[in-house]
């Protein structure tokens, strides 16, 4: 989910919702692909037994660099129509590096587990020097989850913070970008797998999901 966050755009806009507002995609025919160099060093670490004889610990750190050409990224804008409507469309907006770092942990115990995980990138347009907009800086998450192993339920908690920051959404009426407040989501869930051939997938079910401006 870090990464889905951290290469995704829009302060991880897959996790917003703007009521009342429509939202159109407007394709791109000019669009070229991406060219990019990778780098990507990093440290895991395992230990079982840590607190007591039944518990796992797994621990990993990972810090990338990515030069890419023809960055893809999304140009939008907001007009003030009833409803209000945002357009969306990608475009290659030329030389950028992104750099950061992913750091990530799980402890299980029994039938308790518990998974952390953080990440910090900086994007720059290496043309300009400028920092690009519309990518979340930061975002962290949390999992909390039990498991009933007889009656083949697993039931979980999870958080996902991101940080806000100034977006790529133009604002007709004012001219500019506007601003992403930082934002806190809490879901709430239930997955039961019951041994029964005929069912290939186990059963999810997601009771409560919300959402919170920092």
């Amino acid at each position: 989910e870090i990464a889905q966050c951290l290469v995704g755009s829009e302060m991880c806009i897959r996790d917003r919702v703007w009521p009342g507002t429509h939202t159109v995609v407007v394709p791109n025919p000019d669009l070229k692909p991406e060219k990019s160099l990778n780098y990507e060093a990093g440290s895991s670490f395992k230990a079982d037994g840590v607190f007591g004889s039944d518990d796992h610990l797994f621990a990993k750190a990972v810090f990338f660099y990515d030069d890419v050409k023809d960055f893809i990224a999304p140009k939008a804008w907001f007009e003030p129509t009833t409803p209000p409507t945002v357009y969306y469309s990608s475009q290659n907006v030329g030389h950028v590096v992104r750099k950061g770092i992913e750091l990530s942990g799980t402890y299980a115990a029994g039938q308790f587990s518990t998974s952390v995980s953080y990440g910090l990138l900086h994007a720059v347009d290496k043309e300009t020097n400028e920092r690009m907009n519309g990518i979340t800086p930061q975002s962290a998450n949390l999992k909390l989850a039990y498991a009933f192993p007889a009656q083949a339920i697993n039931v979980w908690y999870r958080a996902h913070w991101s940080k806000g920051g100034e977006s790529s959404v133009e604002d007709r009426a004012t001219g500019k970008n506007l601003h992403f407040s930082s934002f806190l989501t809490h879901s709430l869930g239930a997955e039961w797998s019951p041994k029964v051939a005929d069912l290939a997938n186990p059963v999810s079910y997601t009771h409560l999901r919300a959402h919170e401006t920092l």
